[in-house]
Order: C-alpha cells, then structure tokens, then sequence
C-alpha cells in the first residue's frame, strides 16, 4: 500500500535538472534558490547563505572552502548510484544525480563550499525529479554525506 501512495505523485514523467544536463548545466544560486514546495526537496545550508528555509544548518570545517570543496567531490564521486553530471570550480559547486536503488529514480543534487570567517561550509540542495514525496530521502542523503564528509576531513586534518 505505501508503494501506491509513494508513487502516486510519479504521473508526470521524471523532469530533467531545473539547469540541464552535464553539457548544458549551469551552477545553481544557492541566494535566490526556490525549493519545490513540496515535501521532496532538502537543504542543509550555514546560517544566512540562502533565502530559503535550510533543513539542516550546514557544519564548519577547519579547512579552506577549496580543500573542503575537492575533499567532498572526493566522496560523493565514490557514493553508489551517484554521478558528477558538471564541476563549477569557480564557484566551487558540483551538480550530481543519485538514482535511487529499487526503481532508479533520479534525484538532482547540487554541492557548493564557501568560505566563512573561521573556515569554510557546505551548501546541499537535494531534491527528487519524481514525484510528490520522498519519505525523507533528500535530507537523510544530506545527514549522510554532510557525516561523510566531515569524517574525510578530519582524515586529511590528522
């Protein structure tokens, strides 16, 4: 029965990233991001970054936003199902996709690094393509790559 409910809201076909695809991709601006609406979208943001309610406050590194940014491009190249679709290395942002594991529904992500007074944070907006609900999976992808990263970090500190 909750399979029924979950995929209810599929009807109207998977729809591509807001910005594209890989060769057409364009870095999403975390200041005027526009979440969903619906209950299919997480983000975990520092105090004051965005306009948009975070889910999540993001934790600071102790390491520039250049070492935090390739430490989790690092990670989150090697986390199942997912795929770097473009590198903004200026802005210090990836977009990825993650597939989900039963049905490979594909889910947009976007990472971004920035710089703070006393080391640098994360920016993720996770959301589905697919759907009215995600039963948590964006925010819980988000608590486990922001613990991923973190442990990364700490690794390259040692």
């Amino acid at each position: 029965m909750l399979l029924i409910i979950a995929l209810a809201g599929c009807a109207d076909g998977e729809n591509s990233m807001t910005t594209g695809e890989s060769s057409q991709a364009l870095p999403l601006s975390f200041a005027n991001l526009e979440r969903t609406g619906r209950p299919n979208d997480a983000l975990a943001a520092p105090e004051g970054y965005t306009a948009s309610h975070a889910d999540l406050v993001s934790p600071t590194y102790g390491v520039s936003a250049e070492v935090l940014f390739e430490t989790a491009r690092e990670v989150l190249a090697a986390e199942p199902r997912t795929r770097i679709l473009a590198v903004f290395r200026e802005e210090r942002q990836l977009a990825l996709e993650q597939r989900s594991a039963l049905f490979g529904f594909r889910d947009s992500i976007w990472v971004q690094a920035v710089e703070r007074t006393d080391g640098s944070s994360l920016l993720i907006y996770s959301r589905s393509n697919v759907g009215y609900w995600d039963l948590g999976v964006n925010r819980n992808r988000i608590e486990t790559w922001l613990a991923a990263i973190g442990k990364a970090v700490e690794a390259k500190s040692s």
